[in-house]
């Protein structure tokens, strides 16, 4: 059976920021079939021990040890587990998360959302990275401003720098030692993959900025979107996107672009009564999109604003958003649709965009702006059972815009 725990689950409309954490992961209970991530063998009634330290749930050495002790298998504290033997020995093994007597004892591990696998996990031999001064990510190409190169074949893992990188359904997937986004530096994120960011420790005292950037690094010019979202409708045509917005008749506004909340609808021009409707509110998908692009306004031929990026930020061990007197967050904001002239209407906004945080434990003293926030949906089935992730330590505040 698998549990899905929301920590913080916000579906906002257009032009919302909100303070405090924006966290999700689900918990399932563990299998007793499926491969395991660590390759240890599961605990089974008769008391055999899960092998942990694998890389996936970090449990240390085990000791054995051979006195004539009674010896009691199963978790002997939280993050202990014990493994009982025929000749009266023991061993124990440290769990680096909690150890669970759910579906047999055994150290829990992390399970990221799909796309990212169990080898994007495995982080030894990578570097820590220190974003220190403003640049891009390019998820097209996958080079990293100051840090690493292209990939000249995106669906083969390639590590440059320490960082690795492959694609896998769409998503670049960036594994590193830990990355920290120095306070007063934005990285800006561009292209067409959304992205997933995996290290031990995510630390932005900086920005994540997920809003459209066109391939000379200027914002939100014509209908461009952010990585993993959708264009806005250019000329005569609705936004790009399950939720893009509706493409307007005469002079009147294009439909905004749509997300986790429906699109707005767009404003009548002077002497005009009709008005394009806004896109359609998406259902939370895995891998991760961004937001929806906002329809055009057809008489003017002005186009709908690109709709915000598209994140997935793994921490095995922590993500930290901010901290104390910084202005550090993420934004995945959609672009504005294009302005028409004066007494005719312009284009629709793009929707916000998604983004995804999972971890052990999360902590915020900022805000990230986006329209859309999201959980992990729980699929049919897990090979281990995860740890609780990414504690929330206070509920989101919304605030319009």
């Amino acid at each position: 059976m698998m549990k899905h725990r929301v920590l913080a689950l916000v579906s906002l409309p257009c032009s919302v920021a909100f303070a405090g954490i924006i966290a999700a992961a689900c918990v399932g209970d563990a299998t007793t079939t499926g491969t395991d991530l660590d390759g240890g063998a599961d605990a089974t009634a008769t008391g055999q021990s899960d092998g942990g330290g694998g890389a996936s749930d970090g449990g240390s050495t085990t000791n054995d040890s051979g006195g004539s002790a009674t010896c009691t298998p199963g978790c002997s504290t939280q993050t202990t587990l014990t493994a009982c033997f025929t000749d009266g020995g023991s061993s124990t093994t440290n769990c680096a998360f909690d150890c669970t007597a759910d579906g047999g004892a055994h150290c829990l591990a992390l399970v990221a959302s799909p796309p990212v696998l169990p080898a994007d996990l495995a982080l030894a031999g990578l570097s820590a990275v220190n974003i220190t001064a403003d640049g891009f990510l390019s998820t097209d190409t996958g080079t990293i401003d100051g840090v690493r190169g292209a990939n000249p074949t995106p669906m083969t893992p390639d590590t440059q720098q320490g960082v690795r990188l492959h694609v896998h359904n769409g998503v670049g997937i960036y594994s590193m030692k830990t990355l920290t986004i120095a306070q007063g530096v934005t990285l800006k994120l561009r292209g067409t993959l959304p992205v997933a960011l995996v290290a031990d420790t995510i630390d932005v005292k900086g920005v994540i900025d997920l809003r459209g950037y066109d391939a000379t690094g200027v914002l939100c010019i014509g209908n461009v979107a952010g990585p993993g979202g959708f264009i806005g409708g250019p000329g005569t045509t609705a936004g790009g996107g399950p939720g893009g917005g509706a493409a307007s008749g005469n002079n009147n506004s294009g439909g905004g672009g749509a997300n986790g909340a429906d699109g707005g609808n767009g404003g009548a021009a002077m002497g005009q009564t009709n008005y394009a409707l806004g896109g359609p509110s998406v259902p939370f998908q895995l891998p991760i999109v961004g937001g929806s692009g906002g329809g055009s306004c057809t008489g003017n031929q002005t186009k709908g604003g690109g709709g915000g990026g598209a994140v997935q930020l793994v921490g095995v061990t922590e993500v930290k958003i901010g901290n104390a007197g910084s202005t550090g967050g993420l934004n995945a904001g959609g672009c504005g649709g294009s302005s028409g002239a004066f007494g005719s209407a312009g284009g629709g906004g793009g929707s916000g965009g998604t983004i995804l945080i999972e971890c052990r434990r999360s902590r915020s003293t900022t805000r990230a702006s986006s329209r859309r926030t999201a959980a992990a949906a729980a699929p049919a089935t897990r090979p281990r059972k995860r740890p609780t992730v990414c504690s929330a330590i206070s509920e989101p505040q919304v605030r319009r815009a």
